[in-house]
């Protein structure tokens, strides 16, 4: 076998900087982790699981209060708009 010929099956290596760069698994949910208000969660071990889930469930709340807020002030524009000095269009 040639030396200069690599394997296909060869996999390319990534720069030091890049490989440095990735935080592992656990510090990465634990970001998350203190991003998530009043969770469950309540053992010092992280749960990846149940953290996703606490995740998934405060994004759709916040999805919810968008949307509600979204609503009140589509509300208070036509209120506006039925007074008599309005200048909505």
């Amino acid at each position: 076998m040639n030396p200069k010929v690599k394997p296909s099956s060869a996999r390319k290596r990534r720069p030091a900087a890049a490989r440095n760069s990735v935080k592992p698994l656990s510090e990465k949910l634990q970001a998350l982790q203190s991003l998530i208000p009043e969770q469950e969660t309540t053992s010092a071990e992280i749960n990846a699981d149940k953290l996703l889930r606490e995740t998934a469930d405060y994004i759709l709340l916040l999805e919810t209060r968008v949307s509600v807020l979204q609503g009140l002030i589509r509300f208070y524009e036509a209120a506006e708009c039925t007074t008599e000095d309005c200048s909505c269009s």
